[in-house]
């Protein structure tokens, strides 16, 4: 009887308490506007993107980064 009345209980408050699911905030959004302009005087590097490929301008730190990873 006792295990009657606990699945009751539990019926009861589960109808009683519904949760709401909403995603967690972003701590990073994309933000589309900040797009800079192509230049030919800088070198980029294509990249695989979400959307398709994308070019990533080969800066100082760009270089500092490839240095390192081919460990010279």
């Amino acid at each position: 009887m006792n295990a009657l009345r606990m699945s009751l209980l539990l019926e009861r408050l589960l109808h009683l308490v519904r949760p709401s699911y909403s995603p967690p905030p972003a701590l990073v959004r994309e933000d589309l506007e900040a797009r800079t302009p192509l230049s030919l005087e800088v070198a980029y590097h294509p990249a695989q993107g979400r959307k398709g490929l994308v070019l990533i301008p080969k800066d100082a730190y760009f270089r500092e980064v490839e240095a390192l990873l081919r460990l010279d």
